[in-house]
């Protein structure tokens, strides 16, 4: 038998966190739920992609040089995103 290490409440099995190692009840097993201090801040970057996600989504997708559709964002700005040609390699800015 141990005990959470958030409530102290006694667990017949406790779940152990994979991140600090310590052991929790079924209410805190979660990392978000015992305050985890060495879950990693994965969350943040996840939150940022998405964001860039749906910036590129309203772009123009078609070459201004030779008009393929092929192309693909080459780097995401603060008021800018710079999208370049699989065709022809062109590069051009666009705001976001």
């Amino acid at each position: 038998m141990g005990k959470c290490e958030f409530c102290g409440k006694a667990v017949v099995l406790p779940f152990q966190c994979s991140f600090c190692r310590k052991y929790f009840c079924g209410e805190h097993k979660l990392p978000e739920n015992h305050q985890c201090s060495d879950m990693p801040s994965v969350h943040v970057h996840a939150k940022q992609r998405i964001s860039q996600l749906h910036t590129t989504e309203r772009l123009e997708r078609k070459c201004p040089k030779c008009g393929s559709t092929f192309t693909e964002v080459q780097a995401v700005g603060k008021e800018t995103v710079t999208m370049q040609c699989t065709t022809c390699s062109f590069k051009w800015e666009q705001p976001r």
